[in-house]
């Protein structure tokens, strides 16, 4: 309604003719109209205009439904939380590589995922980009509802809703090795402070120590995917 208005406004002070293409509601649908005003003023001063339907839309509920259900859907885990990094809102993709239930992680403060790996200034650190640039990407390591540490690939972005308010939101993908296998390793690998080694990073180290074996040493690899037992009634 507001855009309509503004295009009556507009027509007024150009006395001119004026098209526009908007949305408009009409009780609970929604329609891309294409609408013409023409400013012809007579003694009773009216305004001449004409409104052709070009499609229909969904309506507002329709929308948020759609929204819901992409959310839940998306293939990545996707968490929000406010201004204080409490948790509002989680998807199934969350909830499923963290162990939580669904409104478990609700209300709790998101450092329940920190892994212990990294130290308080890493996360200070974090946190000043994420705030400074409004967007951070990396691969770290965090903790799922039963103490087990993966890795994953996250982006986090501050959005602005208000000029005092805004809101995180965390996209992540949980990465297809072993945490454990670069934290306990033959090859002397070792988590840094600030992130996991890449697999690039870690064939590479693997090639070097595969080349300066003796005669006498045996370098074995293996990929091991874990499937769970339902057992039978």
């Amino acid at each position: 309604m507001n855009e309509l208005q503004d295009s009556f406004k507009k027509v007024i002070e150009a006395q001119a003719l004026f098209t526009t293409s908007i949305l408009i509601n009409i009780f609970d649908k929604r329609y891309l109209v294409n609408l013409s005003i023409d400013y012809t003023k007579n003694k009773n001063n009216i305004i001449f205009g004409k409104i052709d339907f070009l499609m229909g839309f969904p309506s507002v509920n329709e929308e948020d439904e759609l929204v819901k259900i992409l959310f839940n859907r998306a293939s990545n885990a996707i968490l929000i939380t406010d201004k204080d990094h409490v948790i509002i809102k989680a998807n199934e993709q969350f909830l499923k590589n963290s162990g939580y239930k669904p409104n478990e992680p609700i209300g709790k403060q998101a450092n329940i995922l920190k892994s212990g790996q990294y130290s308080p200034e890493f996360y200070k650190k974090l946190w000043h980009i994420v705030d400074k640039e409004k967007i951070w990407a990396g691969e770290i390591l965090v903790k799922n509802k039963h103490g087990e540490i993966y890795a994953h690939d996250v982006k986090i972005q501050r959005i602005e809703l208000s000029q005092n308010n805004h809101f995180y939101i965390a996209e992540s993908k949980k990465l297809d090795y072993s945490t454990q296998i670069l934290a306990n390793n033959p090859l002397d690998l070792r988590l840094s402070q600030n992130c996991l080694l890449s697999k690039e990073t870690f064939i590479e180290k693997m090639e070097e120590k595969f080349t300066s074996l003796s005669s006498e040493e045996t370098l074995a690899v293996a990929s091991i995917q874990y499937y769970p037992v339902t057992k039978s009634q």
